[in-house]
């Protein structure tokens, strides 16, 4: 990675990252430190604490979905802790690392997701804790060799802090594309389309041949794919793969889920080429019809090829609530990302 112009800017990062479960900071009995064998239970105890003060419906995470989303994951782990004393953990910030392609160079890119300070340490020394525990992170996952972008959908209190103090910017309100499926109109096709458990290994050389479309795009290959919907322990993907005399031209990987107040088949990932598309809306129409949900959702930056096309197919426009905030540890500005990543809702942890 680079220190030049569009590179990354080597003037205002931290050092690089030290050795992991090394301590990084002290304030009196806390200590904040990357991940190490056996934390594991203090931060699944802490994090469900945290969360359940704050959402009344908030399930707890088995330990199979902790160590999946944290440890397994096979770009790498992004967690920064802070313990007091006794060993209780006190904060978390933790992200979901992505390898991605900017501007053709292989970097990463990092959703923050899971982080949380529990009330009683919020207030420990001049700066909250939590702030810290970011400080810490970015001190040991970000900058030269580190992690080019990281992002998330934060909620309201969360992004004021990390727009505050750590540095997040907002990138854009991310709308989404809804249409009932007796509304959509298919593009006609000569693909094929075939339901599948898993994703083929031909997927690598499809994510190769279209990468070169996007300015910034996170990886879709077959290591990548199997991790995130394969093996996910707890959510249940349909996948279809598309094919023209043999070829894989394109897939797409779907969940019925609550979306934005209404139970709907939510497009995770969609990844292709003509003549696919046609062919594999053709099947999210027949996949939604199944799950008997009120329609087909999906999420695309408003510059994508696919946020135009879709509307000719039926789809309309409608505001979410969420809003994507991110801090570039390159010279590329936040709002450099908006208009050129492009992105599904697979990307991150909504689906």
């Amino acid at each position: 990675m680079n220190s030049g112009a569009g590179g990354f800017d080597s003037h205002a990062l931290p050092p690089p990252a030290r050795a992991p479960g090394t301590t990084l900071c002290t304030l009196a009995d806390t200590e904040i430190r990357p991940l190490a064998f056996g934390d594991e239970a203090q931060l699944m105890r802490s994090f469900t604490e945290a969360f359940s003060a704050v959402d009344p419906n908030f399930q707890p995470w088995s330990a199979a979905r902790w160590r999946w989303q944290f440890q397994e994951n096979p770009a790498g782990t992004r967690l920064m802790a802070a313990f007091d004393g006794d060993g209780r953990a006190l904060a978390q910030y933790a992200g979901v690392p992505q390898r991605a392609r900017l501007d053709g160079e292989a970097v990463t890119f990092t959703q923050a997701v899971g982080s949380f300070c529990l009330p009683a340490a919020r207030s420990l020394g001049r700066q909250s804790l939590f702030v810290k525990t970011g400080f810490a992170y970015a001190d040991e996952y970000v900058g030269p060799g580190g992690d080019a972008w990281t992002w998330g959908y934060p909620v309201v209190s969360a992004r004021r802090i990390g727009e505050h103090a750590l540095g997040y910017e907002r990138v854009r309100e991310q709308t989404m594309l809804v249409a009932p499926h007796e509304r959509i109109t298919p593009a006609a096709s000569s693909a094929t389309v075939d339901e599948v458990g898993e994703l083929p290994e031909e997927v690598d050389e499809l994510f190769g041949r279209l990468a070169p479309r996007y300015s910034a795009v996170c990886e879709r290959t077959k290591g990548w794919l199997d991790w995130r919907y394969k093996r996910h322990p707890e959510h249940r993907y349909r996948m279809a793969t598309a094919r023209k005399e043999g070829a894989l031209t394109g897939y797409v990987i779907a969940r019925p889920q609550v979306f934005q107040g209404a139970r709907r088949l939510v497009v995770c990932d969609w990844w292709c080429e003509d003549p696919a598309e046609g062919a594999l809306m053709s099947w999210l129409c027949e996949a939604a019809r199944d799950a008997g949900v009120k329609g087909v959702a999906a999420c695309f930056h408003h510059q994508a090829e696919e946020y135009r096309v879709w509307q000719e197919r039926g789809f309309q426009v409608v505001p979410t609530s969420l809003v994507l905030s991110g801090r570039s540890h390159t010279r590329r500005p936040p709002f450099w990302f908006a208009s050129r990543w492009y992105t599904t809702l697979g990307d991150s942890d909504l689906c």
